[in-house]
């Protein structure tokens, strides 16, 4: 951690003081806990520092330490922040900043102006790296590697379109419709799949508050099969007694609340793959299942 931090953007503060504000001085961390997780500082039971940046389905980033100090411990989570985001398609790569070339007395000759004669390239889509991201994932899975779940998370960027989240929430209602079938699932619970596909599909296609009304009680019923809660420190345990159906539940809140549709789906993902902490070999098909559908939603070739 030895080296010298970049000098950073101050502002003044009352009393003439100068203070460095988060959102300047880290950029990356203020940008993950804004809208993607949160971050932690502090000492373990052993007296040991730790930092670390989490999500919904755990850490996603931890700091090696030891810290002398919280400054340290900043630079490193915004640099490990930096990479983990710009490896799942948060943000785009740093680009390395061009080398600046010592003045001559020369004139500096002009170029052709090319900018009429060659067409211009439109950037590929912001999904595509997204999407491509899964099926890397996915192949690693094939070959044996194993991941943890939250490289999932990428799933709630690309929810962050309503048409697109509930597309994807619809394909995972059928995943789950069309599996119940095959493992002969409970009835109940298959009635219950049976008519959130039924319901969703025409609500996405023309969403009118009429047939959003139905779905509410539908996800009333759907929630009340599995409301048997556990207290545990800090807590209640919910005691889930089929995930397929909870993949379903997820679902039904994304599409009825599509503020909230990345993180629902993100869920839902999560629930359809495995419901663990990791994403391990057999979970291959399921992550490529769902590489297949945004390829698909698209139109990506290659």
């Amino acid at each position: 951690m030895a080296g010298k931090r970049p000098k950073r953007r101050t502002v003044e503060g009352e009393g003439g003081d100068s203070r460095s504000p988060l959102s300047s001085a880290y950029p990356t961390i203020a940008r993950w806990a804004s809208g993607y997780g949160w971050v932690e500082f502090g000492i373990d039971g052993q007296d040991r520092p730790f930092a670390r940046a989490e999500d919904e389905g755990g850490t996603v980033w931890e700091g090696e330490g030891p810290y002398e100090t919280l400054d340290q411990a900043l630079d490193d989570m915004e640099e490990g922040l930096a990479r983990f985001m710009e490896e799942e398609g948060f943000i785009k790569k740093r680009s390395a900043k061009p080398k600046a070339h010592a003045r001559s007395g020369k004139r500096t000759r002009r170029t052709k102006d090319t900018s009429r004669t060659t067409p211009h390239k439109p950037d590929a889509h912001p999904a595509v790296k997204k999407v491509r991201n899964l099926e890397a994932v996915a192949e690693a899975l094939r070959r044996g590697e194993g991941f943890s779940v939250t490289r999932l998370t990428t799933i709630k960027r690309l929810c962050e379109d309503a048409e697109a989240a509930g597309a994807f929430a619809l394909f995972l209602a059928r995943k789950i419709q069309r599996r119940m079938r095959e493992k002969a699932a409970p009835q109940r619970y298959r009635q219950l799949v049976n008519r959130a596909v039924r319901e969703m599909a025409p609500y996405l296609k023309d969403p009118t508050e009429g047939r959003k009304e139905r779905l509410y009680p539908l996800l009333r019923e759907i929630e009340g099969e599995q409301d048997e809660y556990e207290n545990i420190p800090f807590g209640l345990l919910r005691k889930v007694k089929s995930f397929d159906l909870l993949v379903v539940e997820h679902a039904l809140k994304a599409v009825i609340r599509p503020s909230e549709a990345p993180y629902w789906l993100y869920h839902a993902a999560r629930d359809y793959t495995g419901q663990t902490d990791q994403l391990v070999p057999k979970t291959a098909p399921m992550v490529e299942e769902i590489g297949g559908f945004w390829r698909k939603h698209y139109g990506i070739k290659g």
